[in-house]
């Protein structure tokens, strides 16, 4: 099986207008992740054996890792494209583990654009 490193959660608050005809859909959202003592030690801890000067020993701490915000869209073209696009600010500062070492920024921001395309579809559709 796959290694697990631990669990997320992540309560999300969002809007998704659509068109009519679906062709333009949006979404605005906020969501603060939460992590647990186990994900949280994979991405913050610093255990003794790998501990240096420039880098302390540190123990992690379940709790909140980042809130963040974000706006998307999308736009189909025709039935087989559709395109999309987003960007996303998160925040770090009061998150549970900022007193780790590995902790190097306070704040990071994204953006992607892509498209996705449907090259076979089945014979037969699926009742709704």
């Amino acid at each position: 099986g796959v290694p697990r490193q631990g669990s997320t959660h992540e309560p999300r608050l969002s809007y998704e207008p659509r068109t009519p005809d679906a062709s333009w859909t949006g979404e605005a959202h906020v969501a603060a992740v939460f992590g647990d003592s186990r994900i949280n030690r994979y991405f913050y801890e610093v255990a003794p054996q790998y501990a240096s000067a420039a880098r302390p020993a540190y123990q992690a701490d379940s709790g909140r890792m980042l809130v963040r915000a974000g706006l998307a869209g999308s736009h189909r073209l025709n039935p087989d494209v559709r395109l999309f696009g987003y960007v996303r600010y998160e925040s770090y500062a009061g998150a549970a583990n900022t007193g780790s070492p590995l902790m190097q920024r306070e704040h990071g921001a994204s953006a992607g654009v892509g498209f996705v395309w449907t090259f076979k579809r089945s014979a037969a559709r699926a009742a709704l």
